[in-house]
């Protein structure tokens, strides 16, 4: 078995720690991912997302640039069992010594704050995806936490965002994008995208979820879905605790969490297609799953799927075939 996962928090978790004045390694913590961790599972990558909150911080490039640098010094520190990666070609050479590779991601292009001149630094750096929003509307669209409230999609610049990124080979990533967000990228965009980490709204009615119709022009596409673990978006919150939906790991057990991650990858499948599924833990971003509580987990969600009568060649192709077939198609 072998594991690809399109979207963790950890740098945030490494560099907010930090910040506290506490050491904490990347090579083995209490969070819920570590390299000793993703060996022993069967990892080959893992896409380490840099997400600033851009409501939050007023200088977010700032931020991006030293959580960059914890991306770089843990990855040094940990150069017995990982490298970080910007091709295919680095891959392929990082798996065939053995060792994980590291691939740097952002979370929310408002970081830019408008200025796609900064596109070029974040290459630089060794970004190869970006999610267009995050929760909040920013220069280059509609986030889907807002769109109840308008749904504008992309705005020009984020169309021009769109062509910019497929000129770098920077993935686009819809995860935490409007549903018409997506809609324009689909009609801006030339070549496959990724929802790192979005699961399936006919499942589960969360906004941050993709309904049908996206997700099957995605497949179309050649697009690639990430499964999420967060547990609000695996199961619908009953009534009385939709107020509170972050607290539904307390009222599901582990054998209704792990049924719905297996229901969510069958209904993706079944819209998206064989080659249209991947991971997208989300892993350091959300509270604990019980039932997926770190990277560790992952040969568990294996065994799930193959008891949902999941073939083991396609659960092969959700957990490494899919990602790998379009980051060599995609990254220079």
């Amino acid at each position: 078995m072998k594991i690809i996962d399109m979207h963790c928090d950890t740098l945030e978790r490494l560099w907010s720690l930090e910040r506290e004045g506490k050491a904490v390694s990347l090579e083995s913590n209490s969070l819920q991912v570590d390299f000793r961790r993703m060996k022993s599972a069967g990892y080959v990558l893992q896409n380490f997302a840099i997400w600033v909150d851009c409501g939050k911080y007023k200088q977010p490039m700032e931020a991006y640039r030293e959580m960059g640098a914890v991306f770089r010094r843990h990855m040094s520190a940990c150069s017995r069992l990982a490298a970080p990666v910007r091709s295919s070609r680095e891959m392929d050479a990082v798996w065939k010594a053995g060792r994980i590779a590291g691939m740097l991601t952002v979370e929310d292009g408002g970081i830019l704050e408008g200025q796609l001149e900064r596109l070029y630094e974040l290459w630089e750096d060794g970004v190869r995806m970006m999610t267009l929003t995050w929760n909040y509307n920013n220069e280059l669209g509609t986030a889907a936490a807002k769109a109840a409230e308008g749904d504008a999609g992309l705005t020009e610049l984020g169309k021009q965002c769109v062509c910019q990124m497929e000129e770098l080979s920077i993935l686009v990533d819809v995860s935490h994008l409007s549903d018409q967000g997506i809609r324009d990228v689909l009609d801006v965009s030339k070549k496959p995208f990724v929802a790192s980490h979005s699961n399936a709204r006919a499942l589960c009615p969360m906004a941050r979820n993709l309904p049908d119709e996206l997700l099957r022009k995605m497949g179309e596409r050649g697009c690639v879905v990430g499964l999420n673990f967060f547990v609000p978006f695996l199961l619908p919150a009953p009534p009385w605790l939709r107020k509170n939906h972050a607290s539904m790991e307390k009222y599901c057990t582990k054998e209704q969490i792990l049924h719905a991650a297996a229901e969510h990858a069958k209904h993706l499948l079944d819209v998206c297609g064989s080659e249209g599924v991947g991971l997208g833990s989300d892993l350091d971003g959300i509270t604990k799953n019980p039932a997926l509580p770190g990277c560790e987990a992952l040969p568990l969600l294996y065994d799930v799927l193959r008891r949902h009568k999941i073939a083991p060649s396609q659960i092969d192709r959700i957990f490494s075939g899919n990602v790998k077939r379009l980051y060599e198609q995609m990254l220079p």
